[in-house]
């Protein structure tokens, strides 16, 4: 799947690792190993990175509690709301976001005008009658001045493709795959998508970061990037193109360089001397974010990401989730010719949430599966099976959409947000 839209990663950074704690410490100044040092120096020169405190890092353990941080960060905003996902459900706790945006948004009129920015998959977003359009539409139809609704589309959809594909099946050609809920400086970054399920029983994983203003004011930039380079939901329901229309044939050189400039302009490292510019005495952690744009060449992600692995020290263990287990033939290479543990987990047949689904995409399940047996017969053939391990999540009732990947000894905790690929 070519997913248009992707934050690809948060990267934390810590050491003595404790899979127990809720979240990991990297210590910085003299007591830091050298590698610690050198890590940072390293990731500073891909990207910019963000100093936090430990203690503001929290992991969320149930779908639940996700809902609960999403529906209480709402209610206490006061100056700004940035929500993106793939797409918002039409059952009734989705209905109680979207009824917690309208009370907060009657409530902060005057003394403190909140604003707020929904950014949403056009595809996805507008499938069926009732859909995310018509959830959100009463709302931007009342406060129109103050909220933003942008739906990404895919340049790479043209109107001749979606005449031939089908429903639900265009959705494979690209996607807008960002999950950032940003409650003023308080950010959760997940997997998740705002749909019933997701705040029931189908387990993700969620990093709730207290008090980030600069880290939440660069996801804020990156959501109004993309958000300018979409199509704007206008009260009577149509699509409004920004400067450039995604679709047109004329400007499509055009719009994919202003994209990738801008995403570009974003993300480029500051001077190694700077990266510790704005932080406070008592941050003890670093959050380096990565986005990954493969239609307009961004792979800031994949080029860390590949780097890790190819560093992986002996003694080393890596802990890696994915809710569909799908490795490129880079990582693979890398992980077998890696001198680390790796335990890798993955969601079985009855954990994944294609299973039952009509069509096509109800086989969904057991291509992943087959791959999953391709990759283990490797480990058997490469006798590999006593460093690297594979396994699956079941749970009764519950499917599995988790991505993260934790690496302990190597003073990194990589953990999947899901922002394009």
């Amino acid at each position: 799947m070519i997913r248009a839209c992707r934050l690809g990663h948060m990267l934390l950074l810590c050491c003595n690792c404790d899979l127990s704690t809720s979240a990991q410490v990297f210590r910085m100044g003299s007591t830091v190993p050298t590698s610690a040092d050198a890590l940072v120096a390293g990731l500073a020169c891909h990207a910019p990175i963000f100093p936090v405190k430990a203690s503001n890092i929290s992991v969320l353990r149930e779908p639940r509690h996700f809902f609960e941080i999403l529906k209480n960060g709402i209610l206490r905003s006061k100056k700004r709301v940035v929500i993106s996902s793939l797409y918002l459900g039409t059952d009734q706790l989705e209905q109680e976001l979207v009824d917690s945006l309208a009370q907060r948004l009657n409530e902060c009129v005057t003394a403190s005008p909140l604003r707020v920015r929904v950014l949403l998959d056009c595809i996805r977003g507008s499938r069926g009658k009732a859909n995310s359009r018509s959830m959100l539409l009463p709302l931007l139809q009342a406060h129109q001045h103050r909220m933003r609704v942008s739906l990404y589309h895919t340049p790479l959809l043209n109107q001749w493709f979606k005449y031939v594909i089908p429903e639900k099946f265009n959705e494979t050609v690209g996607l807008q795959h960002i999950k950032i809920f940003l409650f003023d400086d308080d950010l959760v970054v997940s997997g998740a998508n705002l749909s019933e399920s997701y705040f029931t029983n189908r387990q993700d994983r969620y990093i709730l970061i207290k008090n980030c203003p600069r880290l939440g004011d660069f996801c804020e930039r990156l959501i109004n990037i993309v958000g300018a380079h979409s199509y704007s939901l206008q009260p009577d329901d149509s699509l409004r193109a920004g400067q450039i229309d995604p679709l047109s044939m004329w400007t499509k050189s055009q719009f994919a360089e202003s994209f990738r400039q801008a995403i570009h302009d974003l993300i480029k490292p500051k001077p190694t001397n700077d990266i510790t510019t704005g932080r406070s005495d008592d941050a003890d952690t670093w959050i380096c974010p990565l986005v990954q744009m493969g239609p307009y060449n961004v792979r800031q992600d994949q080029r860390v990401m590949s780097q890790l692995l190819k560093e992986t020290l002996p003694g080393c263990r890596t802990f890696l989730a994915s809710g569909y287990f799908n490795l490129t033939e880079e990582y693979v290479d890398l992980i077998m010719k890696s001198q680390g543990q790796y335990r890798i987990l993955t969601a079985s047949p009855q954990a994944n949430g294609f299973l039952g689904a009509r069509g096509a995409a109800g086989h969904v399940p057991y291509a992943y599966l087959h791959i999953a047996r391709w990759f283990y017969d490797r480990l058997l053939h490469e006798r590999q099976t006593s460093r690297v391990t594979l396994e699956e999540y079941t749970r009764d009732g519950w499917t599995f959409h988790c991505k993260g990947k934790v690496v302990c000894a190597l003073i990194a905790w990589w953990m999947d947000g899901e922002i394009l690929s």
